[in-house]
Parts: structure tokens; C-alpha cells; sequence
């Protein structure tokens, strides 16, 4: 419950403030703020934080990038992925949804398509689930350029968007 969040995320903050170097608390508690959508601003606040004490870390740097990115800042969250340096598919595909948010041509994906095209669909999910519209409108304009990166998302979300149309 919400109450008992609130606890965990205070007690994580007592432990980073007098242990800012723990990596692992700084990520339990970006992942606990970011496992519910009310609480992305604190998401956003907590990420920050913790890439002030861990800039190297790369799983701190791209939980950042995913707070600001859920919260409709792709520009902000595209430098991030990139410095978190881990390519995997979770990460490409972020990176490619906030390149193409941002309008920016992107580069076709050759190995492992089809996994980061079902992470980049997980994004897009998210970015709805999330209420961050205006982002999911960016990418609905960029079609071209997603079908040209991952042609599997391409097919699926302009299928999609073709049967909502429909109903």
C-alpha cells in the first residue's frame, strides 16, 4: 500500500543520506518509485540524486534516463541512455523511442531486431500507461523512421493504430 511505500522510500533516503555511495540503495529505491506512475516525480528526484553520488553507474544513469524519459523529457533521457554504455535491447530501444520523439533519423537495427522492436512496444506501452501523450504523438509522426529502425514495431504499432481507427 501506498503507506508502506512511503515508509521504504523513507527509510532507503536515511540510508543514502548518511550512505550516498550505495549503489544498491539508490536503485531499489529509483525502482520502487518507478514502479507506480503517481510517484514519478519523486521517481524523477530520486534518479537525479542518485546519478549526483554514482554518475559512473550505469544502471543509476539509466534509471534516470527512464524517470525523464516516462515524464515526457526524451531529450533529457537520451544523453543518459547513451552514457549508461550497456547496450541491451531494453536500453537501444529507449534510446531509439527518444531519437525518434526528438525527430531525429535512426539507424536501422540489424542484430537482434525483432528483441529490441518487443522492447521498443514495451516502451511505447509504458509511455502510455505513464499518460505522456504528446510523446506517443511524436512517434505516431516519426512511423516512417521506426519502420525503417525496427520494422517489426513499425508493423505492429501501425497495425494497431489502424484497428483503433477502425473501432
Amino acid at each position: 500500500d501506498a503507506g508502506q511505500l512511503g515508509d521504504a522510500l523513507q527509510l532507503l533516503h536515511g540510508l543514502v543520506t548518511t550512505h550516498p555511495g550505495d549503489a544498491e540503495a539508490w536503485q531499489f529505491g529509483g525502482f520502487l518509485a518507478l514502479s507506480h506512475p503517481e510517484l514519478l516525480d519523486v521517481a524523477v528526484d530520486w534518479t537525479t540524486e542518485a546519478v549526483g553520488n554514482l554518475a559512473g553507474n550505469s544502471d543509476v544513469l539509466a534509471q534516470n534516463a527512464e524517470a525523464l524519459l516516462l515524464s515526457g523529457k526524451p531529450a533529457l533521457a537520451l544523453p543518459l541512455w547513451q552514457q549508461s554504455g550497456v547496450s541491451t535491447a531494453s536500453r537501444k530501444a529507449a534510446g531509439i523511442l527518444c531519437q525518434l520523439a526528438l525527430g531525429e533519423d535512426v539507424r536501422p537495427v540489424e542484430t537482434g531486431e525483432e528483441e529490441v522492436s518487443r522492447e521498443f512496444i514495451r516502451w511505447y506501452q509504458r509511455i502510455l500507461q505513464y499518460g505522456r501523450t504528446d510523446v506517443a504523438v511524436s512517434l505516431n509522426q516519426a512511423m516512417s523512421n521506426l519502420e525503417i529502425a525496427l520494422p517489426t514495431a513499425g508493423r505492429v504499432l501501425r497495425t494497431a493504430m489502424a484497428e483503433a481507427d477502425q473501432q
